[in-house]
């Protein structure tokens, strides 16, 4: 069968369209997971760090300059503080960071008591502010072991 012109366009138009909402699913779950990760490692900071006194309440501006000096976008100290709310308010999350789907990063020690498969979607809100933190939806399932 030969493919005309129009032909070549419909097909290249409808597989862009098509994946391109695929890439944005996955990137989304990629963040929320990024989000619900620094968070996990904030509060264990806060918990049990050894030179957690050193930071104080200094701990995010200094968070936020360091990821900065590095080159890390997007973790400035609002939303520093909105990893930290991600993940004491969804701990569900921690379903999905499993060594098998975050190969190679340290994952936070699980809690003691596991939940039930639990679907959420939408856009988490802050209760300090008005308005959705931005890029973290999640639109997949996680399942606890």
């Amino acid at each position: 069968r030969r493919m005309n012109y129009a032909a070549l366009v419909k097909a290249i138009n409808a597989a862009t369209t098509r994946l391109q909402g695929q890439v944005a699913t996955v990137a989304n779950q990629a963040l929320v997971l990024r989000n619900w990760l620094v968070g996990a490692y904030q509060v264990e900071f806060e918990q049990n760090g050894k030179d957690r006194a050193k930071y104080g309440t200094r701990l995010l501006e200094s968070l936020a300059t360091d990821m900065a000096n590095r080159g890390i976008k997007g973790l400035d100290v609002r939303t520093l503080r909105d990893c930290r709310f991600l993940f004491h308010h969804y701990p569900q999350i921690r379903g999905a960071a499993t060594p098998d789907a975050l190969p190679g990063i340290q994952l936070p020690p699980a809690p003691p008591r596991e939940a039930n498969t639990i679907l959420i979607r939408g856009i988490v809100t802050s209760s300090d502010r008005q308005g959705p933190c931005l890029g973290w939806f999640w639109a997949g399932r996680t399942e606890r072991p």
